[in-house]
């Protein structure tokens, strides 16, 4: 019996890799904005925002603008890929939810 390797769900915040109807990586950077959501066409889907959309969100304190991805065509990026690019907070910031974190409060 065959099992189908699945899709790691992202935490908000995490590096992924987006993919196409045919399995094609989608040019860009792109962060998850989301946790999982159910969407009756898409089933799983996540929202994510391009990574220079996220980074000036982030610096002008205000919510990342982005669309809704399906979770099985998307690519967790590891840490170890992951370019940095800064985006550590200090670490009073990281102890609070990353709801807030994320949306501000």
């Amino acid at each position: 019996m065959y099992f189908r390797e699945t899709n790691a769900i992202p935490d908000p915040g995490q590096q992924v890799k987006l993919l196409g109807r045919r399995g094609r990586r989608l040019p860009g950077r792109y962060r998850t904005l989301s946790g999982p959501l159910t969407d009756p066409k898409d089933g799983v889907v996540i929202w994510v925002a391009e990574e220079h959309e996220y980074q000036e969100a982030l610096q002008e304190g205000r919510r990342a603008e982005g669309m809704s991805w399906p979770v099985r065509q998307m690519e967790v990026i590891s840490s170890s890929e992951a370019p940095d690019l800064g985006t550590q907070e200090p670490e009073e910031k990281a102890r609070r939810p990353w709801w807030i974190r994320l949306f501000g409060g």
